[in-house]
């Protein structure tokens, strides 16, 4: 499923080649049971689909020195030849994608900051909680760390009541696009 939403051109590493793959993840499908069964009756392995405009005559591994970068040309033409409404739905797919990204990235973002200031104020808790613990503590101090925590506690209240919003916000977005 991953790989129907989201390639638009497929590519076969087969005899010692890498070539464009003419045809979706159905045709390699059926290719693969057609090696296999060529395998199984010892015939020779039919050819995979070939790329309208590719050559039907790859030369040998040996015979090249090393394999010669595809042009971007020529991923445009393997993927032009997909049929065209597979095409289309890959690309609304993607640009949907795009889109939830976009409209989520704000969420996430606040998350993250939320996430971080939670953190401050767990240590900024701690460090209260091993003051007021310590005999040494002043008893003058005491008032003072004590509004101290109720305020780290109140703030830490408030940003896990705003998490929770945000992300339910956020899981709207995800399951609704």
């Amino acid at each position: 499923a991953l790989l129907r939403e989201t390639c638009d051109e497929f590519w076969l590493v087969a005899k010692g080649r890498v070539e464009p793959f003419d045809g979706d993840l159905d045709d390699y499908q059926k290719w693969l049971l057609d090696v296999s069964r060529a395998n199984a009756r010892g015939q020779p392995l039919p050819d995979p689909p070939r790329a309208s405009g590719a050559a039907t005559n790859a030369p040998e591994p040996e015979a090249r020195a090393a394999p010669a970068p595809r042009a971007p040309a020529a991923s445009k033409q393997a993927a032009a030849a997909a049929p065209p409404a597979a095409r289309e739905d890959r690309k609304s797919a993607k640009q949907t994608r795009i889109k939830q990204s976009d409209a989520t990235r704000p969420l996430r973002s606040e998350l993250q900051r939320i996430d971080e200031r939670l953190a401050k104020l767990g240590t900024e808790k701690t460090q209260v909680e091993v003051v007021l613990a310590k005999p040494s503590t002043a008893a003058d101090d005491y008032a003072e760390l004590g509004r101290r925590l109720a305020h780290v506690a109140a703030e830490t209240t408030v940003l896990e009541e705003r998490w929770l919003a945000v992300q339910a916000e956020l899981e709207g977005l995800t399951t609704a696009g």
